[in-house]
């Protein structure tokens, strides 16, 4: 009788062997399906960056959880041109809530879909678009992030422009924020935008005698004009901070070293106890200036109007700035503060038309810091038993407004946080949503550097080891 070849020894062996291969690799394959899905699909990851930029706030997920309407994130790039540290934010924004959906976009494939939104957005490559319901919030490639070419600090500023978009999603905002055109203002479009990003709408004026305003309209913005304004122009502006004496709305005014006199407009802001010098302000200290003497860091006045007003510890930046003087601290129903000041390190040149600035060293003459380079005064009236306040924010630097300084500086969200302080409310910034590292290169903690050594080191040969004394057993018995 002819033996079963079945029942061979070597063949059952073969087979056993064949079989715990093939199961194996099934089960690696199975384990790398399911690792992909988890991380693609969920961003279930395990964040060893040094200063964990991957751990969403918990301020962040607070305002998630708030979030009860669909939000969509469109990024215009493909996700193989996308910054894979944006995405890995994004994914984990996305996949907190089942109100998100993210997209990415093809520039190349699309070329319209920028346009599409109208000319009020600037969507550029790598931009990401937020919308909700008629909302749009745009954030450029250029505002996800700091650089510091000194120390190779980077700052990532992804997640708190998501969260601060998403607060503004959740409040349902009305205000009508004016800017005044028809004399030469300057028409950087950053901050302007920045108001139409937060859910705001926003409106080109020009001001005449006995003109009337939006019932919404909260807020009137100058920046940098090149000539005066009329008497009847001055008026506009006074009857839009009086409001019919009912107060409530307010004014920012941005000037420069470089301005011209306009004895109508200073004479306005005169009497609201701001008065603008003729002069540039300097810095001498190289740890508060950038590139240049002139381009520096201010610090946030500590006072009682001031007092809500948080400080970011990315800095503001100014440039081209002139000093201001508080005519009085308080005058009647006004009260005037400090709201940026520089530190005894600067100093002021003359401006004036027999000066003539040929050197940033410290000169006779100068005068010493520090000095007020932002104003804030305060109008209040009891109205219907509460108070009621106007301001007049005025900054000696409209140069703060350009759009790299916005970008890589706290100018805007400081800015943002002003308006909400003159509206009484706390500021939507999310601050500690901002993640921070020392350098570009990756630092591994000691304990998730004992982390990598017991799987690489004992785990992974534990297991190996382990099937190999299965096989053997197998094997020694068959």
């Amino acid at each position: 009788m002819a033996k079963n070849p079945f029942n061979n020894r070597k063949l059952k062996y073969g087979a056993l062997s064949t079989a715990l291969t093939i199961a194996f690799v099934a089960v690696i394959l199975i384990v790398n399906i399911i690792c992909t899905t988890l991380t693609t699909n969920y961003s279930i990851k395990l964040d060893i960056s040094g200063d964990e930029i991957y751990k969403l706030d918990t301020q962040t997920l607070q305002v998630i959880d708030k979030t009860e309407k669909d939000v969509s994130f469109t990024v215009y790039a493909t996700e193989a041109d996308f910054t894979a540290q944006f995405t890995e934010i994004l994914r984990r924004v996305v996949n907190q809530s089942s109100h998100f959906s993210l997209e990415f976009i093809d520039p190349d494939q699309n070329p319209t879909f920028a346009s599409s939104f109208g000319s009020q957005y600037d969507i550029a490559e790598g931009a990401l678009i937020m919308q909700c319901g008629g909302k749009i919030r745009v954030v450029g490639l250029n505002e996800m992030y700091s650089y510091d070419q000194e120390s190779g600090a980077i700052t990532y500023l992804l997640e708190e422009r998501i969260a601060v978009s998403l607060m503004g999603f959740i409040e349902d905002r009305e205000e009508v924020i004016y800017f005044v055109t028809g004399h030469g203002e300057s028409t950087d479009q950053t901050f302007r935008n920045m108001f139409a990003n937060n859910g705001y709408t926003v409106k080109d004026i020009q001001l005449y005698s006995g003109m009337s305003f939006d019932d919404n309209a909260t807020l009137m913005v100058i920046v940098s004009p090149t000539k005066d304004y009329s008497v009847a122009e001055v008026s506009a502006i006074d009857a839009f901070l009086a409001n019919d004496y009912e107060y409530g709305r307010h004014l920012m005014f941005f000037s420069g070293s470089s301005a011209v006199a306009m004895p109508n407009l200073e004479n306005m802001l005169y009497e609201w106890g701001i008065e603008f010098n003729q002069d540039m302000v300097v810095e001498s200290d190289t740890t508060r200036y950038i590139g240049l003497p002139t381009i520096f860091q201010p610090d946030v006045a500590q006072n009682d109007l001031t007092q809500s007003l948080s400080e970011s510890t990315v800095p503001t930046i100014l440039a081209a700035a002139r000093s201001m003087t508080a005519r009085f601290e308080s005058n009647g129903n006004l009260t005037v503060m400090p709201v940026l000041l520089t530190r005894e390190s600067s100093y002021a040149k003359s401006t004036a038309e027999s000066s003539n600035i040929s050197t940033y060293n410290k000169e006779d003459g100068d005068v010493a810091g520090p000095l007020s380079v932002a104003l804030l005064s305060q109008n209040l009236k009891v109205y219907n038993n509460q108070n009621v306040y106007s301001h007049i924010f005025a900054v000696g630097s409209a140069d703060m407004l350009m759009s790299d300084y916005m970008a890589y500086a706290d100018n805007g969200d400081f800015l943002m946080r002003v308006y909400d302080m003159m509206m009484q409310r706390e500021s939507d910034t999310v601050l500690s949503a901002i993640k921070y590292t020392a350098s570009q290169a990756m630092v591994l903690t000691e304990a998730q550097t004992t982390m990598i050594n017991i799987i690489v080191m004992g785990v992974i040969p534990g297991i190996v080891l382990l099937i190999g004394v299965i096989v053997f057993i197998r094997r020694r018995y068959l």
